[in-house]
């Protein structure tokens, strides 16, 4: 079985937006060094995504501070992104993020 994940987003004073998925559920370890868990390795992503600089960023340099379902994440010499932890189907972690002007 496939699984699509799409966002429509408003414009207006967006300058960056990005969205992340990965099979598996929030709480599972992450295969990825520094991060414990898949969901906050999807926040990076997310993150990563609308700053732009995707994998070129240092995922290390990052710091994700959370409120709930919705996150910021501190980037090195940016501004902050904003996000929120997103519904899926069973087995799907999701966030979206987002940079206002």
């Amino acid at each position: 079985m496939a699984t699509a994940v799409a966002a429509v987003v408003d414009g207006g004073g967006l300058v960056g937006f990005g969205i992340d998925a990965e099979r598996g559920e929030a709480s599972d370890a992450s295969d990825v060094a520094g991060f414990g868990t898949l969901r906050e390795w999807v926040r990076l992503e997310a993150a990563a995504k609308a700053d732009g600089r995707l994998l070129r960023l240092d995922p290390t340099s990052v710091v994700v501070h959370t409120a709930g379902s919705t996150w910021t994440a501190s980037l090195p010499a940016a501004p902050d992104v904003h996000g929120r932890d997103l519904p899926g189907p069973p087995g799907a972690v999701l966030s979206a993020a987002w940079r206002s002007a």
